[in-house]
């Protein structure tokens, strides 16, 4: 029987290997390295797809790219998450100023790929990853527009070695010291620190969480929602007065498309319990949409606490002018100084669709 650290060591290697892929399946491009015929160093950027677990791109039977071939080289991508200034960490000291990262290597030799049939499908796994709309014909040896193309068309995959992944998200900090680094970066509210904000926190081992991340029952507040709890939120707006006529994909999409979205998931399970967006032009203009909370926690402050966070959100802390509607939670928004508008009669409105 094999010790317990062995089996923790080799889980530890899948996880690796499983962010590294996801890494490079999302990538736009991809870092090659290797050496020449010549022994002189080659670094070139590739379109590249993962298929099969391995790593493939293409080229012409007569480019630059022909000197990987039969040879070991090295591919990489990374990330940068956000800039973290000393003064988050320590008042005084420089040192602690930092880039956190997430970074995946792979290395291995490159083969050339012949067989026709998966020259096809490597090809056709570029498109999917650059062209996903579609809009082509079927790439396939048997079509006799392509049969020429997959004949002349290099295509080549780095047939890994040893692959590893390296995220440096501050998880050697201290619990406090993550908490000051996500107030910063709530304050900072640049165009990446929301994402930040949630790899950080969910990077660190203590699962740090300042006190405007928390909401009722103890319930995780999150500034960074994804396509699955736009999917529940989608979910939880079903049968609601004001999103008849709308699909589960129409409202999910509506989530994922918000210039500002904030969420409350249960501190155990992660499901989403209450949410709210809005949209906003970021300097003058915005507007509240979709608040809900899941009927059987209703009355638990799940609202007031999402409508807190919203409001001091990056895109709307600064505005002029937020507006809403809404037939029976004016007594909620009165508490945030929400009231009538002013009878100017100058509002229009273009109504589309049924």
């Amino acid at each position: 029987m094999r010790p317990p650290e062995y089996v923790e060591k080799q889980a530890l290697f899948a996880e690796a290997d499983r962010q590294a892929w996801a890494m490079f399946a999302r990538a736009p491009s991809v870092r090659f390295a290797g050496v020449d015929e010549a022994g002189r160093p080659v670094l070139r950027t590739l379109s590249a797809v993962v298929l099969d677990g391995r790593l493939c791109f293409h080229g012409t039977d007569h480019g630059e790219k022909l000197g990987f071939l039969g040879r070991e080289a090295v591919a990489s991508y990374d990330e940068v998450v956000a800039q973290v200034p000393s003064y988050w960490i320590h008042p005084e000291l420089a040192c602690p100023a930092s880039t956190y990262y997430l970074s995946a290597m792979v290395e291995g030799k490159v083969e050339r790929v012949d067989d026709l049939a998966h020259k096809a499908r490597v090809l056709t796994a570029l498109m999917k990853h650059f062209q996903p709309e579609g809009g082509y014909a079927e790439i396939r040896p048997d079509d006799k527009r392509y049969r020429k193309v997959l004949e002349m068309t290099l295509v080549a995959e780095l047939v890994p070695a040893h692959v590893s992944a390296k995220h440096k998200l501050g998880q050697q900090r201290t619990r406090a010291q993550i908490e000051r680094v996500l107030a910063g970066l709530w304050a900072r509210g640049a165009a990446a620190d929301l994402r930040a904000m949630r790899l950080v926190r969910e990077a660190h081992p203590g699962k740090p969480r300042p006190d405007f991340l928390r909401g009722p029952d103890d319930s995780v507040l999150c500034v960074a929602p994804d396509e699955d709890d736009a999917r529940a939120v989608a979910a939880l707006l079903a049968g609601q007065y004001w999103t008849g006529g709308f699909t589960p994909g129409q409202l999910a999409n509506a989530q994922s498309g918000s210039t500002a979205w904030v969420v409350a998931r249960d501190p155990t399970t992660g499901t989403v319990l209450a949410s709210a967006r809005a949209v906003s032009d970021r300097a003058r203009f915005g507007y509240v949409l979709d608040v809900i909370v899941r009927e059987d926690v209703r009355g638990r402050g799940f609202g007031r606490a999402l409508m807190r966070l919203l409001l001091d959100h990056p895109a709307l802390r600064s505005l002029c002018t937020i507006g809403l509607r809404t037939r029976d939670a004016q007594s909620l928004y009165r508490e945030f100084g929400f009231g009538p508008p002013r009878a100017t009669g100058t509002e229009m409105v273009l109504l589309r669709g049924a």
